[in-house]
């Protein structure tokens, strides 16, 4: 894959490594974009078959990209940004990236073998197979070196909104025209959401900016907790260690996670979701023989990708993705087949709803996938609040959505009485978070 003019074409260029090889890419950008576009598809081998994985989603839903990173294993390098000198390593290969001969267990049991029942009750068997099992399993190996005790913080703030898409940006939005402070969290590099895989010239790029005030990338909610009454969220910052931060309001808008296709192959490495192409396309990558497919009709991104790249979007279904390490072409329904190189499956996604969960939604199965009850514009649940994609909306209700929340946050400054209490934290709390 090569480069060509994009999106971040004027960002600054560094220089790092990949197995040992030199590789560049623009710093601040996420490490697999830019290995994808040194043409690095195969990155990866999956812990059970050792089957070839190449980034899918680009969004930190798969495993296609997980590498070791200046000696720390299991990083999703789709979530890593790009820095002068760091060191990446591919990882769970049994001699290289390449040439894994553990692959030999995909074809001596093509249709698949539970690993727990396999030889059990053999004698020395069995034992042989568990000690082998321990050694090939598994991702990764310990970080080289101890990670540091690093400092953790207890934060208060009006406005806790998760996720920094066009429908968290307008949350912001909404908290700053009402006189509250907000924090706007992403475990993303760069804020964005779904708007970083449409040109730039789309008119709804405007809301990325401004940005918001309190703005962290490349940090997680990884959970919430109610104890005593006082709902809280854990906020996990890679670079800074940990905030247990005490928000009046929770803004849950988390979006959706890519879809896939049921046919034989789909994890093949040079297989994309459309969001995905659309983040290489603006990020100056070449896709080399692209496939768009769409087997329950295009997506407006899925449109969007195609329309950029030249192709024609096929809406039939797929049945096989052909290749070995790679794609090599997409077999359909009909049974007709194509040359590719690059399959990008254009489906609807699925909402990103275990936060909202967690939190207490009352969740339904759905044709589009799990969504809360009876949900509205904005679903709401006490102080917590569900909009976007999590919540089953699409993007032409931005707007709708940050007028909604404009009389949320301006018929009351607290979520009710006594809530400003209820979600302060403890006297002298305070912790230290070990990595």
């Amino acid at each position: 894959m090569a480069e060509q003019t994009g999106r971040a074409g004027a960002e600054k260029t560094v220089a790092f490594t990949f197995d040992g090889e030199p590789v560049t890419g623009r710093l601040g950008e996420p490490l697999a974009v830019a290995l994808v576009r040194a043409g690095y598809i195969n990155l990866a081998r999956s812990p059970k078959f050792h089957r070839p994985r190449g980034p899918s989603c680009l969004r930190g839903g798969c495993d296609g990209c997980v590498l070791r990173v200046d000696g720390v294993p299991n990083v999703l390098s789709c979530l890593e940004p790009v820095r002068d000198g760091v060191r990446v390593e591919s990882q769970n290969s049994a001699l290289t990236r390449r040439f894994d001969p553990l692959r030999g267990a995909d074809f001596t049991f093509p249709n698949g073998f539970n690993h727990h029942d396999f030889l059990a009750g053999i004698p020395i068997a069995e034992d042989l197979l568990a000690a082998f099992a321990r050694k090939v399993a598994g991702l990764g190996h310990l970080p080289t070196e101890p990670g540091s005790v690093r400092e953790a913080t207890v934060e208060t703030t009006d406005v806790l909104v998760v996720g920094s898409g066009p429908f968290g940006l307008a949350a912001a939005r909404a908290a700053a025209s009402a006189g509250l402070q907000s924090i706007v969290v992403d475990d993303a590099v760069a804020p964005g959401g779904v708007l970083r895989a449409f040109p730039a010239r789309d008119p709804r790029a405007a809301y990325l900016h401004p940005a918001p005030k309190d703005l962290r990338v490349g940090a997680t909610v990884v959970g919430i907790y109610d104890p005593d009454g006082k709902p809280r969220a854990l906020l996990l910052a890679r670079d800074r260690g940990a905030s247990l931060i005490y928000p009046k309001w929770f803004v849950f808008a988390t979006g959706n996670h890519d879809a896939t296709i049921p046919c034989g192959d789909e994890d093949r490495p040079g297989v994309f979701s459309a969001r995905a192409a659309g983040i290489l396309v603006e990020a100056g990558v070449v896709l080399q023989e692209p496939v768009l497919v769409a087997p329950r009709g295009a997506t407006e991104l899925g449109r969007s990708v195609a329309e950029r790249l030249g192709i024609t979007v096929i809406e039939k279904g797929v049945s096989e993705v052909l290749g070995l390490s790679e794609v090599r072409g997409v077999s359909f329904e009909d049974g007709t087949t194509l040359s590719a190189k690059t399959v990008i499956v254009d489906v609807p996604p699925a909402p990103a709803h275990e936060l909202l969960a967690e939190a207490g939604f009352a969740v339904v199965l759905g044709e589009a996938g799990f969504l809360p009850a009876g949900n509205s514009l904005v679903s709401r649940r006490n102080c917590f609040l569900a909009i976007g994609g999590a919540n089953g909306r699409a993007l032409g209700e931005v707007a709708a959505t940050e007028a909604a929340l404009d009389r949320i946050f301006s018929e009351a400054s607290v979520v009710d009485e006594g809530a400003e209490e209820k979600n302060s934290p403890g006297d002298g709390e305070h912790i230290k978070h070990t990595k």
